[in-house]
């Protein structure tokens, strides 16, 4: 699918990495409006202790950021083809034994990678990896335990997940099963992966509100994402033979348009993403719309 860039122009608001704190004077109004929540959520009273909860609080979502990118390594070592001839995995679970070490297949793939990444090969999800690896100060010697032991916790903290949904499905309890699966993911990494799937559900509602009276013709001007994530090495299939993508923003806007509720001339589009890789490459995807190049995107079959 092509996408004429000058039509479908996506601008992002924070090209660089800027960080700034919302400060306690800003939060205050919304705190005293829900103080029934703050001590629950461990909010501070104080604008000194508001400053150090928010940093540790950002110190904590920039870690799991960092996770999530170190899942989508192992997604991409056990399902990728476009650094390896290899046979490709098809479950996690069948690349490392009951004590989690990982099986001779599993390593090879390891190895692959870190030749792939030692060697000329230059697509984006290789820069992504080596700029990853180079920021978490790991040496090329070690590239090959650092990616093995990542790989092991994430097939370990897959069982355990695995394990966890079991045991909640065998209490015969729905309500501790939905908040089994409600809560599974609670401290997980925050993956750069995204699926195109969502958007249905956002189209549809859109389609209802529609029906609804709720939104009328051309009344959309701006669509802003939260999260349009990438599609690096998703984590159904792990598919990586086609460049880096990211869907969710045209999936959205082609949804609007589709359903006339905004004018292609008209429609702008924000994208706000916690990972400095997705706002990276979409930066990227906005200068080539202003030199009016094209953005193809590969749709998943069902």
């Amino acid at each position: 699918m092509r996408f004429a860039a000058p039509v479908f122009l996506l601008w992002l608001l924070l090209q660089q990495e800027r960080v700034e704190f919302l400060s306690y004077d800003a939060a205050r109004e919304v705190l005293a409006a829900a103080p029934e929540f703050a001590p629950d959520a461990g909010l501070p009273g104080s604008p000194a202790a508001w400053g150090a909860w928010i940093r540790e609080r950002d110190r904590e979502i920039r870690s799991r950021v960092d996770r999530g990118l170190e899942d989508s390594i192992s997604n991409l070592v056990l399902f990728g083809t476009s650094f390896t001839r290899l046979p490709r995995f098809e479950s996690a679970e069948d690349s490392a034994g009951p004590d989690g070490d990982l099986t001779d297949a599993a390593q090879a793939r390891v190895r692959a990678l870190v030749s792939a990444l030692s060697g000329p090969a230059d697509s984006e999800r290789l820069r992504i990896v080596r700029g990853f690896l180079a920021r978490r100060r790991v040496a090329p010697a070690l590239l090959e335990s650092f990616l093995a032991a990542n790989l092991r916790r994430f097939i370990l903290e897959a069982k355990s997940y695995a394990e966890r949904l079991r045991a909640a499905e065998s209490r015969g309890d729905p309500e501790a099963l939905l908040a089994a699966r409600g809560t599974l993911y609670a401290s997980r990494g925050l993956s750069v992966d995204a699926s195109l799937l969502p958007n249905y559900a956002v189209e549809h509602t859109l389609r209802a509100l529609v029906a609804k009276s709720v939104l009328h013709a051309g009344q959309i001007r701006r669509i802003a994402v939260i999260g349009p994530g990438l599609d690096f090495a998703d984590q159904r299939e792990g598919h990586d033979f086609y460049p880096l993508q990211s869907l969710q923003a045209f999936a959205v806007m082609e949804g609007v348009l589709r359903l006339g509720l905004a004018k292609p001339e008209d429609l702008t589009a924000a994208t706000f993403d916690l990972n400095p890789a997705v706002n990276a490459h979409i930066a990227r995807l906005g200068e080539q719309a202003r030199a009016g190049q094209p953005y193809v995107v590969q749709l998943p079959r069902a």
